[in-house]
């Protein structure tokens, strides 16, 4: 039988926010702007990610398009951003929680989201202990 090895953050893709305002992807002067990014996502195996920032009624947000190694299907979805004031000057941008309980999104606010190997959809957590969205 093969050993399974945990899944931790280093063996995931990273998308991090305060990483996007520095690599200008996130940040009042590019919304509406989209393009392929191979530099959007940190750690584990790369991933060509397309993201465009854009506004809803409800906010900003932001839809991210990518295909996993080996996969014919693209994958599409939203998630929304939100704007505080830093304690430093400026603001500080926040992704919302997509996750779905009961039929509502979390919406809890977090810096990243971690892509497990082989996973579908993002994750708010570590992996190994996403004990906020645990059934």
């Amino acid at each position: 039988m093969r050993k399974s090895h945990p899944i931790t953050a280093e063996r995931c893709r990273i998308i991090d926010a305060t990483r996007w305002v520095r690599l200008e992807i996130l940040g009042y002067r590019w919304m509406g702007l989209a393009g392929w990014r191979s530099d959007a996502v940190a750690g584990g195996m790369p991933l060509d990610l397309h993201c465009q920032t854009y506004t809803r009624r409800d906010g900003p947000a932001v839809r991210l398009n990518y295909r996993l190694k080996g996969a014919t299907e693209l994958l599409e979805y939203d998630i929304r951003l939100q704007i505080t004031d830093s304690a430093r000057g400026g603001v500080r941008w926040w992704f919302l929680c997509p996750i779905l309980r009961n039929g509502h999104s979390c919406g809890r606010r977090v810096q990243k989201f971690y892509l497990p190997p082989n996973a579908r959809q993002v994750v708010p957590d570590v992996p190994e202990a996403p004990a906020r969205h645990r059934s």
